[in-house]
């Protein structure tokens, strides 16, 4: 019998996934680091981990609360851009508490 709270990590997780994806996507070439709310949000659903924009905005600032990207407004969506520290944490070189690891093949 599963006890009701023997999953209970699986929104942390969820979340450590969404931020790692978020960082990835950001650090590909054809992004070069930088990335608009819209487009974050159609890879999270791309790969699964689908959430809506306000809990998207709150990812993000997340993020930027703990130094792998920057944010800021312009018109209606949000421009995220990566920093050094988030760019070692989507390559897998550095562990930042709050996103999945990423391990190169």
């Amino acid at each position: 019998m599963t006890s009701s709270n023997e999953f209970d990590f699986l929104p942390k997780l969820r979340r450590e996934y969404q931020a790692l994806i978020i960082l990835r996507v950001m650090a590909h070439k054809e992004c070069n680091g930088h990335a608009i709310d819209g487009l974050l949000h159609d890879a999270l659903k791309t790969m699964g981990l689908s959430t809506s924009r306000p809990a998207l905005r709150a990812l993000l600032d997340q993020l930027e609360q703990i130094g792998v990207i920057t944010t800021r407004k312009a018109n209606d969506c949000v421009v995220a851009s990566l920093t050094e520290r988030g760019e070692r944490a989507a390559a897998g070189e550095e562990r930042v508490e709050g996103v999945a690891r990423f391990f190169a093949e």
